[in-house]
């Protein structure tokens, strides 16, 4: 049997506690007071992670660049690494 967290943030289910005999019911009311309703930290994360994508290119420099192209061209192997 799967137990979540006991605190809930709706007082009217409160009362459904880990010895409550609902069954899946239960489980799925507990699931549904503990699950967020918007995504938006996610989202949040991803804007994030496009203006970090953005600044980075735009203050890449030339040496920066370079050295990128050159790891790009040779496939590295862990044995030709190693040797």
């Amino acid at each position: 049997m799967i137990y979540l967290n006991t605190k809930v943030s709706f007082p009217i289910f409160s009362n459904i506690s880990r010895n409550c005999k609902l069954g899946t019911a239960g489980l799925v009311l507990r699931i549904f007071t503990i699950h967020p309703v918007a995504a938006a930290c996610a989202e949040q994360s991803f804007t994030a992670v496009k203006y970090l994508k953005s600044y980075f290119r735009t203050t890449m420099t030339e040496e920066r660049l370079n050295g990128l192209a050159v790891m790009c061209t040779f496939i590295l192997s862990f044995s030709f690494i190693l040797s």
